[in-house]
């Protein structure tokens, strides 16, 4: 294993192997570049302002094998990258990279500016596309596109086994509804895992078109979205069978709260398990949870179950165009108080006078063995609703 770095005050001649102007690189692209299979790139704080080109014919970009042996970037203080100015995108994969881990970086979308008509999409702040595979970001931060912020896609072979893990994703620009957060299009097994995705023009996760399937997307708070000009869900769960959301806290949205749609053919097996709902949906009328939509019935054996809606647009109600959807151990109501810890501060966690229709009456789901912040389920006779479990005295609270 060898360690590379970079620093605002390094030299792209230097060799990069020790950390000092005299050692280090200057830019990232150099540092990429180098990093091979086994090795660490560490970027000093300071901010930089580049482009990394991966597609075909552009810039050096080297794979691992497995994540034991993938190039590694992590960083020293606080690192800030930013795109060029213009139409630009900060990191392209689109040319079979695979095996790359991320941590710790701000990638910032600021100086992107978009000349054309919105169609869906400006400039990406982070594109991963052809063949890419096995891309873990951890604690990274995606902000400020003049578009969409993370996209993946791929042709003509679509990447898969993403990972964003305790990521935060928040302030696409424009007037757009659709510059999301995150946007997926044709991207199958992706894992979201942690985090916050808020304050987008568009949807905080749209997996919409292509392959989505066996997408997991746990333990995410998303609120704050659809901001632009549209109607769009906090979180779509598109094009795909076998996909889960489950444990998220999803509140303050206009519009839909989650959505299992878009199938172009049967999609099944798609789940939506004790994630909570609060004023989403309120401005536009629209439900908390929609499966399918008025036109198909292309979305097959979906199973809600589990889920704490409270004070949501439509009544509350789940919306169903599904085929053999089982719905079922959900709390739905704008009266039955949660008394959750604090609702003002958006803590949602249950209390002792949380009452009976939420505690101990869910069902058991082998899709959710802990809540929220890792405690382990049940802690009573059954599964509370929602996200978290009231924590009981005595009982293993925490997973191994």
């Amino acid at each position: 294993m060898t360690q590379y770095y970079t620093r605002t005050d390094g030299n792209d001649a230097n060799n990069g192997l020790s950390n000092t102007a005299g050692g280090a690189f200057l830019t990232i692209k150099k540092l990429i570049a180098q990093t091979v299979a086994g090795d660490v790139g560490s970027i000093n704080a300071g901010t930089y302002t580049e482009n990394v080109n991966g597609n075909a014919g552009g810039d050096t970009i080297n794979s691992g094998t497995s994540y034991s042996d993938a190039p590694q970037f992590n960083v020293i203080g606080s690192v800030t990258w930013k795109c060029s100015v213009g139409e630009t995108t900060a990191l392209k994969l689109n040319n079979s990279q695979i095996y790359m881990i991320f941590t710790g970086i701000i990638f910032d979308g600021i100086n992107q500016t978009f000349g054309g008509t919105p169609a869906g999409g400006g400039p990406d702040l982070i594109f991963l596309g052809n063949g890419v595979h096995h891309i873990r970001f951890s604690a990274c931060e995606f902000k400020d596109a003049y578009g969409v912020n993370v996209t993946l896609g791929g042709s003509p072979t679509a990447s898969h086994h993403m990972e964003f893990l305790n990521c935060l994703n928040h302030g696409t620009r424009g007037t757009d509804a659709r510059y999301h957060g995150l946007y997926g299009s044709g991207s199958p097994d992706i894992l979201i895992d942690g985090g916050e995705y808020y304050s987008n023009r568009g949807s905080g996760i749209h997996l919409f078109s292509g392959d989505n399937s066996r997408a997991i997307v746990r333990l995410v708070k998303i609120h704050n979205n659809r901001l632009g000009t549209g109607t769009n869900a906090a979180l779509v769960l598109g094009a795909g069978s076998d996909m889960l959301a489950y444990n998220n806290l999803i509140y303050d949205e206009p519009s839909l709260g989650i959505q299992v749609d878009f199938a172009s053919s049967a999609h099944t097996g798609n789940r939506v398990y004790n994630n909570t709902f609060y004023t989403v949906g309120n401005t536009d009328g629209d439900s908390p949870i929609q499966i399918g939509a008025s036109s198909t019935t292309l979305i097959e054996a979906a199973q809600i179950k589990n889920n704490l809606i409270y004070s949501c647009g439509n009544g509350n109600v789940i919306q169903d165009f599904g085929l053999n959807t089982v719905i079922a151990n959900n709390f739905q109501s704008s009266v039955t108080n949660p008394n959750f810890v604090d609702l003002a501060g958006k803590n949602f966690q249950l209390t002792a006078s949380t009452p009976g229709s939420i505690l101990n009456s869910g069902a058991t789901l082998a899709d959710v063995p802990n809540d929220f912040i890792g405690t382990v389920r049940p802690q009573g006779s059954a599964y509370d609703i929602g996200a978290y479990e009231l924590i009981s005295a005595g009982l293993a609270m925490f997973r191994a």
